[in-house]
C-alpha cells in the first residue's frame, strides 16, 4: 500500500525507504573577529552568523547561541564538543561550523616535515610569544567532534590553514550526484565529513564576490541557498562541498583550494539538505530512476559519491588540442608515421596530453630520457604487465589454434623447458605469441614478481613493441627543465619509437620558445616530422570536471574490491608505506600487504605535474624494489571496465604468495 509523507504520497519502493527513523537538524556556529592578540579579522562573525540563518532556512535548529567573537574561548569551544553536545540523539545531525583564524606550526624530526595545525580561539597567545597552548589542535578538536552521538556530523572550517584538518583522513575531490535509490539507503549509514577552506600552505582569503564574506563562506551560501548548477531538489555534503571546492579553487583571484574528506568512525553515509522551494520525496518523486541496470545485489548498495557506471558519462568538452591529437591517431590508424610535439606551457602540454589519453582508455607512460636505449629501458620499467594479459591469452589461444580458456591449462601441462619448446613452436604462426606465452607464465609463477629486463624473452625494443600492442598506452618525453640539447634528442627518440611502434601515440612537450629555436633549420626525417606534427597549446587551460569523474570511479573500484570474495578485507586505503632504502615515507592509494600489491590512479592532473609525474615514476620503482606490485589505471577503466579492472587486481592478488607483510601493520 502507498505511504504518505508529509502529504506527499510515496510508491511503495520510497516508502521502504522512509522506515529509517530520523532525529532532529541542529547547527553551531562559531565566528570571530575581534582577536586579542591576533590581527582581526573583518567578516568571520558575518559569515558565521549567515551560515547559521541559512541552515536555519534548510531545516536546522540552532543548538545555542551563536558563539561570537568573546563568547569563542578556548574553554568554551573545548567543553562544546566534550561536553555540550554529548547529549545529543544518535539519530539526529548536526552541522558545526567555524569562520576565524588557523595557524600552522611546522617542524623537521629526523629530516621528517611534520605540520601541526590549530583553530585558533578568541584568547590564543600570540604566535610569537610561545602561545601553543592556548590553542586548539584540529586533529585533536575533530577527533572529539567524531565521537559525538549523531549519526551525521558535518564540520565547516573556514580559516587559514584548515586545509590540515584532512591528512589523516581519506580524501574526495569529485561530485556526483546519487539516485533517487541511494539516497535513503545512505542516509541511514553514519557520516563524519569535514569541509576546509584551504590547503595546508594555503592562507583562505577574507573578502569575495558575495560582500561582507570571504570567498569560501561566499559561495557556500550559494550552494546553501539552491544555486548550484544542475543540482535541485536535495543535495549532500559531498555536494555542497565538491561545489565550493570548484567554485573558489577556479576564482580569478584564488590561491586556496577547498577540500572535503571523512573524520574517524564514517561509514559512508551522507547528510542529505533538502533544498529552498523543494521537498525531498518530492524532489526524489521527479527525478527519473537510473539508466540501465542497478547495481547487482553482490556489490550492495554503491558508497558515497559513486553513480552507477552502466550509463556512459558525459561527453568531454572538446578543445582545439585535443581534435588536433585525435587527427594525428587516425593519420597512424591509416599508417602514416607520426608522433605530436606539444609547444607551449609545460603544464598545460603535458595535462592535455594526459586528459586526452585518458578519455581514450589510455595510461601514459613518461620518461626524460633522450636517448631511444635509455627511454625504452625507462618506459619497460613502467609497463603495466597485468594489463597485458587479457591481449596475450587471446593472442595465444588465436596462434596455437585453442579455446581462450585452456591456455592457462596447456602452459601448466608443460613444464618450463616444453614450454619454451612450445612458445618456439607458437612464434611461427605469430611471433607475438612467444613473448605472450612468456608473459602469461611468468605471471603465472606461485609468487608474482615484476619481470626483470635481463631476463626478457626478447631484445626491450621488441619487448616494448609487443607489450604497447597488448595494453593501451601512450608515451610522453618531458624534462623538467628542458635544454636545446635534450629536445634534439627528444625529437630523434620519438621518431625512432614511431617507426618501432606506428600506432603508438608518442609526444615530446617543450617551451614555445624553445621549440621554435631546436626545430628552425634541422633537416633530417624526424624534424621534418616534427615540424608537420607541431601543437602549439595555451597558457594552462585543463580540465576540473574530471577530478570528480576519477574520484567518483576510485570509490566505485574501492567498494568492488571490498564486496568481491578475492580481494575483499585485503586492501587498504591511503596508506604511508616506510620506503626502509629511502629513509621516507610513500602514500599509496590501495595496498594489499600480505599480497605486496599496490594499486594507483593515473590521472589527467597527475601528467599536468611533470614532477609529479617523475615522483610517482620514482615511487614506483621504490616500491618495486621493496617487493611490491604496481599496478595504475586510468580513469576511464573504472568507469567502462570495472569488471576487467577487478578482474586484473584479483589476478595479481591470486599470483602473489600469502607472504608476511614486508612492514608491519599499523
Amino acid at each position: 500500500m502507498p505511504q504518505v509523507h508529509r502529504g506527499v504520497t510515496l510508491p511503495p519502493n520510497q516508502a521502504e525507504l522512509r522506515t529509517v527513523r530520523h532525529g532532529r537538524m541542529y547547527v553551531v556556529a562559531i565566528g570571530i573577529n575581534r582577536y586579542k592578540t591576533w590581527l582581526p579579522l573583518g567578516n568571520a562573525v558575518r559569515d558565521a552568523q549567515e551560515t547559521l540563518r541559512a541552515f536555519e532556512r534548510l531545516g536546522f535548529e540552532p543548538r545555542m547561541p551563536p558563539l561570537l567573537d568573546e563568547a569563542a574561548t578556548r574553554e568554551v569551544l573545548q567543553r562544546l564538543v566534550t561536553h555540550d553536545l554529548t547529549t545529543l540523539h544518535e539519530d539526529d545531525s548536526l552541522v558545526l561550523f567555524f569562520a576565524g583564524h588557523g595557524h600552522t606550526v611546522t617542524r623537521h624530526i629526523g629530516g621528517v616535515r611534520d605540520a601541526t595545525g590549530y583553530v585558533i580561539p578568541i584568547d590564543a597567545e600570540d604566535p610569537y610569544a610561545g602561545g601553543a597552548h592556548t590553542w586548539l589542535r584540529i586533529d585533536t578538536w575533530l577527533s572529539d567532534v567524531a565521537r559525538l552521538p549523531p549519526r551525521h556530523i558535518l564540520v565547516i572550517l573556514d580559516a587559514c590553514h584548515s586545509g590540515l584538518a584532512l591528512p589523516p583522513m581519506t580524501r574526495y575531490r569529485g561530485q556526483a550526484r546519487l539516485w533517487p535509490e541511494q539516497v535513503e539507503r545512505l542516509r541511514r549509514r553514519r557520516s563524519r565529513r569535514v569541509i576546509t577552506s584551504a590547503q595546508d600552505d594555503e592562507q583562505a582569503i577574507d573578502n569575495g564576490p558575495v560582500p561582507g564574506h570571504s570567498l569560501f563562506t561566499g559561495f557556500l551560501l550559494k550552494a546553501l541557498a539552491g544555486q548550484m548548477e544542475g543540482i535541485t531538489g536535495f543535495a549532500t555534503a559531498t555536494d555542497i562541498g565538491a561545489y565550493v571546492h570548484r567554485q573558489v579553487s577556479t576564482f580569478p583571484t584564488s590561491k586556496q583550494s577547498p577540500g572535503i574528506g571523512a573524520l574517524e568512525y564514517d561509514d559512508c553515509g551522507e547528510l542529505v539538505v533538502e533544498l529552498p522551494g523543494a521537498h525531498l520525496p518530492e524532489a526524489i518523486h521527479r527525478l527519473a530512476a537510473p539508466p540501465g541496470p542497478a547495481p547487482g545485489p553482490d556489490r550492495g548498495p554503491l558508497p558515497v559519491g559513486v553513480t552507477p557506471l552502466v550509463p556512459p558519462r558525459p561527453p568531454r568538452a572538446s578543445t582545439a588540442l585535443s581534435r588536433a591529437l585525435d587527427r594525428h591517431h587516425a593519420e597512424r590508424a591509416g599508417g602514416v608515421r607520426v608522433f605530436s610535439v606539444l609547444a607551449g606551457h609545460p603544464a598545460a602540454a603535458s595535462g592535455g596530453w594526459g586528459s586526452w589519453a585518458g578519455g581514450h582508455g589510455w595510461l601514459t607512460l613518461a620518461t626524460e630520457a633522450a636517448s631511444p636505449d635509455a627511454a625504452i629501458a625507462e618506459l619497460l620499467e613502467q609497463i603495466p604487465w597485468l594489463r597485458c594479459l587479457p591481449a596475450a591469452r587471446r593472442l595465444v589461444a588465436q596462434a596455437a589454434r585453442i579455446e581462450l580458456a585452456s591456455v592457462e591449462a596447456e602452459l601448466d601441462a608443460r613444464s618450463e623447458r616444453e614450454r619454451a619448446a612450445w612458445f618456439e613452436e607458437l612464434a611461427c604462426q605469430d611471433p607475438r605469441a612467444a613473448i605472450c606465452g612468456w608473459l602469461i607464465a611468468t605471471l603465472r609463477r606461485p609468487q608474482l614478481e615484476v619481470p626483470e629486463q635481463v631476463r626478457l624473452p626478447a631484445p626491450p625494443a621488441t619487448m616494448l613493441a609487443t607489450l604497447a600492442e597488448l595494453a593501451p598506452i601512450t608515451v610522453l618525453l618531458q624534462h623538467g627543465a628542458p635544454t636545446a640539447d635534450w629536445l634534439t634528442g627528444a625529437i630523434e627518440t620519438a621518431a625512432e619509437l614511431s617507426d618501432l611502434m606506428p600506432s603508438l601515440p608518442v609526444a615530446v612537450t617543450a617551451p614555445s620558445a624553445l621549440a621554435r629555436q631546436v626545430l628552425r633549420g634541422q633537416e633530417s626525417d624526424a624534424f621534418s616530422m616534427a615540424r608537420q606534427s607541431t601543437l602549439g597549446v595555451g597558457e594552462r587551460s585543463l580540465e576540473p570536471s574530471l577530478d570528480a569523474q576519477a574520484d567518483a570511479g576510485f570509490a566505485a573500484l574501492c567498494h568492488a574490491l571490498a564486496t568481491d570474495p578475492r580481494t575483499a578485507r585485503r586492501f587498504e586505503r591511503n596508506v604511508n608505506m616506510p620506503i626502509h632504502e629511502q629513509q621516507r615515507d610513500t602514500q599509496v592509494e590501495l595496498v594489499a600487504r600480505a599480497a605486496r600489491l599496490v594499486v594507483q590512479r593515473d590521472t589527467w592532473y597527475r601528467a599536468a605535474d611533470p614532477q609529479r609525474l617523475q615522483r610517482d615514476h620514482l615511487q614506483d620503482r621504490w616500491l618495486q624494489h621493496a617487493g611490491f606490485f604496481v599496478q595504475r589505471f586510468v580513469a576511464d577503466d573504472l568507469e567502462q571496465r570495472l569488471d576487467d579492472v577487478v578482474e586484473e587486481i584479483a589476478s595479481g592478488v591470486a599470483g602473489r604468495s600469502e607472504l608476511d607483510s614486508l612492514f608491519p601493520e599499523t
